[in-house]
């Protein structure tokens, strides 16, 4: 009966191995406002996890993502006049999802982004290249990657919303890796031989 606590805790160990999550990670100058949406549809918005009205203050936000789905990361940008502009970094902390370019790090750029002024899952039109962080008027937003481009949808002057989107894709899991509740049968079968060796030497 000493081997009690052992196998609960042993059981409690690989049952509680389930897939984890995954964190994304946003920094956003958005002129003049913003806010960020995770979805697990192209057309609809989903749930809001940063928003910010400054455009010259960057932004930081984060949401969990969970493993095996994919997702798309949204934003809706309000432009109150003049020039406006998106411009953005964005990471992933582990290898289970990847952002549109085959990565864990995106910068905004007219590659990997599509967008329009009217909403989500409307027909996309041709993204502005604005220039690189550094460029007017807005020059250099420190703490944002230099590479990292102003974007809007068509004309940023004549346009005052914006609907951007990129795809987030969940990489298959392995068939060959077995589940948590398999690993906790595994681990208490194994558990039990060794205390049945222990019973059988005493």
């Amino acid at each position: 009966m000493k081997f009690t606590p052992i196998l609960a805790a042993l059981a409690f160990t690989l049952a509680s191995s389930a897939a984890s999550a995954t964190v994304l990670t946003s920094r956003l100058h958005v002129d003049d406002s913003f806010v960020a949406y995770i979805s697990t549809s192209a057309d609809s918005a989903g749930t809001a996890f940063s928003s910010g009205n400054v455009w010259s203050e960057g932004v930081t936000g984060s949401v969990e993502l969970l493993q095996g789905q994919d997702y798309y990361l949204h934003i809706v940008a309000n432009n109150a006049s003049a020039m406006a502009g998106v411009l953005g970094e964005f990471a992933l902390v582990d290898s289970t999802h990847a952002f549109a370019n085959g990565a864990q790090w995106l910068l905004t750029n007219t590659e990997d982004w599509t967008g329009n002024n009217t909403g989500f899952g409307d027909a996309n039109i041709a993204l502005g290249d604005y220039g690189f962080n550094g460029s007017e008027p807005w020059y250099y937003r420190d703490g944002t990657a230099t590479d990292a481009k102003w974007i809007w949808p068509g004309a940023n002057e004549w346009t005052d919303v914006a609907f951007l989107s990129t795809k987030i894709t969940a990489f298959d899991i392995p068939s060959e890796v077995p589940e948590p509740g398999s690993l906790a049968l595994l681990g208490l079968g194994l558990a039990g031989l060794v205390a049945r060796q222990r019973r059988k030497q005493a």
